[in-house]
């Protein structure tokens, strides 16, 4: 099973972007800084068989972030798109997704293997049309189906074979219907995915929109074509080649099956020259015609058609796979209770100094990345894409504690039931939680604290001080309600994907009464794969019902459940379930 949120998390960090989770949005969105996902997206776990979800969010992730984010001109894209109407605007998206998948391959050349397996599962569900639909649609709406998956398939690597016999269907269509216009459009494809800038490629959008025009219009374009545009991209114009009619190059690469961005040639090395047949003046005129009368086409932007396989593919999703993000706002709260802080007096004595000596290692033993230094770090190359120049790593010959940790304790209901002896499982939860806190402040360790019952509250991020907050929280929620681990637990793992430190570690102290069990296994099982330790101390006996869930899935994981039901045992539970960690 996957979490999706911390899947996009990690491919969000992957390019060093903030990923912003939106329950308001039903398409995803990109700046050069932000990237924001649709909350029904991320807000669930994937059970086995569903691995087509993930690379689906991998896909869409990879094109937004790796390509618009690092390529688009935002400016002149959305200047373009506030004037244009639906035509133009899908025009450019089809031109515009060619040139920054061509440069996001550039820079990390699995993309491109990534962005072909999306296309494939796309091309499988039918997201770009059947072969019998082909002519059926609006003039209009089939160009520029026809341009997307023509362009894709003759010029991105990779996407050829999962669209041939579309782009070929859709290449003998547009020949009968526009048959001069078609090998114009498809010379304005190449030079649109070729191009060096955004800008250029709404200068191509404007040529395409002009052509249709002047075709409309029964004027001449000829004088037009001959004055066509010498801004020459990055890559090299793939239509310098010998002199032929560079407008049917992209016929030649889907006729032939070609798929690396280079036109096809003939015999004689030269491309094919393909003539415009008798007649194709009328029919251009009439064709164009009736595009610019009928311009109402959906947009046809690959983020969007893989958003909406996304949304299909996790509403089919079963109830109990989807994790709702369970927001504190409107939730009762109040002050850290008396009973904790007289509670972690008794623990802290027993827990401080072996908790300091598990924690602790040495900072000469380990390496900071930085802009100077000896070696190369491999895992933070990929920040030379966005000019981050942090590579080079360099030891330091300081003593400390390279650690973080985040304190998670179950409130709810089952932990106020008090045993026949006394103990009260939510006082020594809580007086773990404090005293936990105060010797991670002592120590200087960066941590966060968080409880939960049926929703999950904050009581201190990294960035704040527990001396501060814990005087002044008021984020406990009311004692009660269900031990909804699932929700709280993702919370958790998502603030610690960013964090760098070289042991991050999770104290979760609970009773086991959970439900969705799959999530919090999932869960379980993300932290392993993040190099996220998860130290899990059950308050509870070993003959309780409710144990046996829990140590079913850590077993799975090679780990056993440590088991306290008293105050004089919880602060040695702790330590030796956070030792078998470390």
């Amino acid at each position: 099973m996957r979490n999706l949120l911390l899947l996009a998390r990690l491919l969000g960090n992957r390019h060093n972007l903030e990923v912003v989770v939106d329950s308001k949005t039903r398409v995803a969105s990109v700046t050069r800084e932000t990237l924001t996902l649709p909350a029904t997206w991320v807000g669930a776990v994937l059970p086995e068989g569903t691995s087509h979800i993930s690379e689906l969010l991998e896909g869409v992730i990879d094109h937004l972030a790796a390509g618009h984010a690092r390529h688009t001109d935002f400016d002149a894209y959305d200047s373009c798109v506030a004037t244009a109407g639906p035509l133009k605007r899908s025009i450019l998206s089809v031109l515009e997704d060619l040139r920054v998948e061509r440069l996001a391959a550039k820079v990390y050349p699995g993309i491109a293997r990534n962005l072909a397996r999306t296309v494939e599962l796309l091309e499988q569900q039918g997201f770009f049309g059947g072969l019998g639909e082909i002519g059926k649609a609006l003039p209009a709406q089939t160009l520029v189906d026809a341009m997307l998956c023509v362009g894709r398939a003759a010029l991105l690597p990779g996407q050829g074979q999962p669209l041939l016999n579309l782009a070929r269907a859709y290449d003998g269509w547009a020949r009968t219907q526009c048959p001069s216009a078609w090998l114009r459009l498809k010379d304005i494809t190449q030079r649109a995915w070729a191009a060096n800038s955004t800008r250029q490629v709404i200068q191509l959008v404007d040529e395409a929109m002009l052509l249709l025009s002047d075709l409309a219009a029964a004027r001449s374009s000829q004088s037009d074509h001959a004055a066509v545009s010498t801004d020459g991209g990055d890559a090299g114009n793939p239509l310098d080649s010998g002199g032929a009619d560079p407008g049917d190059d992209l016929a030649a690469d889907v006729t032939e099956g070609q798929n690396d961005g280079t036109p096809a040639k003939d015999a004689s090395g030269q491309t094919p020259n393909v003539t415009a047949p008798a007649g194709a003046e009328a029919r251009d005129q009439r064709f164009a015609l009736s595009v610019l009368v009928q311009q109402d086409v959906r947009q046809s932007d690959i983020g969007d058609i893989v958003g909406e396989a996304l949304q299909d593919a996790v509403s089919a999703l079963p109830p109990q796979n989807h994790m709702q993000s369970q927001s504190s706002a409107s939730v009762p709260t109040k002050p850290i209770p008396p009973s904790w802080i007289t509670t972690a007096t008794v623990i802290r004595a027993r827990l401080g100094r072996d908790l300091e000596a598990l924690l602790e290692s040495r900072r000469e033993t380990n390496n900071h990345v930085g802009l100077v230094g000896r070696r190369l770090s491999m895992k933070r190359l990929h920040r030379l894409a966005v000019l981050d120049a942090r590579v080079f790593r360099r030891r330091r010959d300081e003593d400390g504690i390279n650690a973080c940790a985040t304190l998670l304790v179950d409130v709810s209901g089952s932990m106020t039931a008090k045993s026949v002896d006394g103990f009260v499982p939510i006082n020594a939860a809580g007086g773990a939680l404090v005293a936990l806190a105060e010797v991670l402040e002592a120590h200087e360790v960066p941590f966060a604290a968080t409880v939960f019952n049926s929703r999950f509250c904050t009581i201190k991020r990294f960035d704040e001080s527990w001396k501060r907050v814990s005087h002044t929280a008021t984020a406990i929620p009311q004692l009660g309600g269900n031990t909804d681990l699932a929700p709280a637990l993702r919370s958790v793992l998502v603030d610690m994907v960013d964090r760098e430190e070289d042991r991050r570690l999770i104290i979760v102290v609970l009773d086991g009464r959970t439900p969705n069990m799959e999530q919090v296994s999932a869960l379980y099982a993300d932290a392993l794969e993040m190099g996220v330790e998860i130290a899990t101390v059950l308050i509870a006996k070993s003959a309780d019902a409710y144990v046996v869930p829990y140590a079913a899935m850590l077993k799975r994981l090679g780990r056993f459940p440590h088991l306290t039901h008293s105050m004089d045992t919880l602060a040695k539970t702790i330590i030796d379930e956070v030792r078998s960690l470390i």
